[in-house]
């Protein structure tokens, strides 16, 4: 956070302390800084909780409406967001770049506030190491990253009822939803979550149509993609792509419209992939999740799942394709245990050293684990306490060779004894052991296991530990 936000938001903090009346001197003096800083401040308040909610008197000063606010905070958050709709729609619709005059325009707010909004943009797009250039604004960065972003605020817009309006043309929303009802009568009445997923697939592929950012080429080996229950829905939509781009589709492109639609809808309906293709690694994969995990569904279930999990592993990762799920990133330390297993799992189904693993297909994957299974009691990841007391640089590499014996164990690192007695006082459950290394054991009182070890550690230690924690 910068100096000029930290003070913004110590201004709202202090006027919502106060409950009449404040002079900017006062609150000059409170932020130490000038009152032309403080009217800036105030205008940017303003402009982002409206005036009816930061009241300003010439005589008086200012004072904040609390009645108004809570409700304020609420339309605020909206109406921001709304402008991050319209703000990435022109962006995408004027490729060759925009000047800020032309921003501020369109959304009708001042051009210092499309600053605001600009720079909160850029932080948020370099998340996603997309750049959001100054002068002309437009996306510089991978075509990849590119394409997650936009997903990104695909999904956003699912939240809200007029955000998918704003971000597309009004042209792409009735094509989208004239295919949703070709595709509806194969499969009867979508839910609101199924309709909203297909909906964000469709408008994506359109937006990277229109910009002609076509995916390499590829052997022909998907074709048995093209035999679904959706494919004449699909050939629908292909067909007025094509005559809104005046681009013919390449394989390749209609293969990932067919992936999307097709891997999307099997989650509302359940209909059967009919082909063998996968069939090989079923039983793989079964066997590495069985000594792992007891299942809470019946194993067919997770056969015709399975079926589909590989699909898009192998589908997605030789079109090069990543789909952000927000909500997957924010259960990933919940699933942590499932995501180790995962990957090792995921590790036996690609060949090559050099083959990189989707981190959306880890988080899919993991996820859906963690939805039909419990672990297995003995598989559950040891818990240990590093205490190291000798320095930093020990400290690191101890804990990079304990880390490095994941999934079966998770390391928390401390480096003081105070800090053993606090940590074992208030989670002493959480742990299964203490690894000790340059302190004498006898300083720490408790009755969990400690594998002790001297200051001059080596690499042939580590390998003992796995044994001496079994017979902990």
């Amino acid at each position: 956070m910068t100096m000029k936000q930290q003070q913004i938001q110590q201004l709202l903090s202090f006027l919502l302390t106060q409950h009449d009346w404040t002079t900017v001197q006062k609150i000059s003096e409170e932020l130490q800084c000038s009152k032309r800083s403080v009217s800036n401040y105030l205008t940017l308040l303003k402009n982002t909780y409206g005036e009816n909610i930061i009241l300003s008197s010439r005589g008086k000063g200012i004072k904040i409406n609390h009645l108004n606010l809570k409700e304020g905070k609420q339309s605020i958050q909206n109406k921001q967001d709304l402008y991050f709709f319209q703000i990435l729609q022109l962006i995408l619709n004027y490729p060759n770049g925009l000047t800020v005059a032309k921003i501020a325009s369109t959304l009708n707010v001042s051009e210092s506030y499309c600053q605001s909004l600009l720079q909160t943009l850029r932080l948020q797009f370099s998340e996603c190491d997309v750049t959001l250039t100054k002068q002309p604004i437009r996306l510089e960065g991978d075509e990849l990253r590119i394409r997650k972003l936009i997903c990104h605020y695909a999904y956003l817009t699912t939240q809200y009822s007029n955000g998918l309006q704003l971000l597309f043309h009004e042209q792409d929303i009735s094509i989208t939803k004239y295919t949703i009802q070709l595709i509806e009568r194969n499969t009867g009445t979508l839910s609101d979550i199924g309709y909203k997923r297909i909906h964000c697939l469709l408008l994506t592929c359109i937006i990277r149509y229109r910009h002609k950012q076509f995916i390499a080429s590829l052997e022909h080996d998907f074709s048995f993609l093209l035999k679904n229950p959706y494919a004449e829905s699909i050939s629908s939509l292909i067909e007025q792509i094509e005559n809104l781009t005046g681009n013919k589709l390449l394989f390749p492109e209609i293969i990932y419209l067919h992936c999307c639609v097709i891997s999307a809808l099997h989650f509302e309906h359940q209909f059967p992939l009919n082909t063998t293709k996968f069939d090989k690694f079923i039983p793989i994969i079964l066997e590495e999740l069985s000594q792992h995990f007891v299942f809470t569904c019946s194993q067919e279930k997770i056969v015709l799942d399975l079926k589909w999990l590989v699909f898009r592993f192998y589908t997605f990762r030789r079109l090069n394709i990543h789909i952000y799920h927000p909500q997957l990133q924010d259960l990933k330390p919940k699933i942590f245990y499932y995501y180790t297993i995962t990957r090792k799992i995921v590790n036996r189904l690609i060949y090559g050293k050099d083959a990189q693993i989707s981190e959306h297909i880890l988080n899919y994957l993991a996820t859906y684990l963690f939805s039909i299974s419990e672990p297995k009691k003995k598989s559950l990841p040891k818990k240990m306490l590093l205490l190291c007391t000798t320095g930093g640089g020990l400290d690191l590499y101890a804990k990079k060779k304990l880390t490095a014996l994941s999934p079966y164990y998770s390391v928390t690192s401390i480096n003081t004894l105070r800090e053993v007695s606090s940590l074992l006082t208030e989670q002493k459950q959480n742990f299964d052991c203490i690894i000790s290394i340059g302190v004498c054991p006898s300083n720490i009182d408790c009755d969990i296991p400690i594998i002790s070890f001297p200051i001059d550690i080596d690499e042939q230690d580590f390998s003992i530990i796995p044994k001496a924690l079994e017979n902990a």
